[in-house]
């Protein structure tokens, strides 16, 4: 069986593992600047009872 290029493209996308926290904040925070957004790597406040 012969592929074309795309095909192989295809395939390499769909099966990139998701690499998840931290690497996926830090990419969104590079995507808004090259110092990032900061509020996007905080955590919001959980209130304790």
């Amino acid at each position: 069986m012969a592929l074309e290029p795309s095909q192989y493209r295809r395939l390499d996308e769909v099966s990139a593992p998701a690499l998840g926290a931290p690497h996926e904040d830090v990419s969104a925070a590079l995507a808004h600047g090259f110092d990032g957004d900061r509020s996007l790597l905080a955590t919001p406040a959980t209130p304790v009872a």
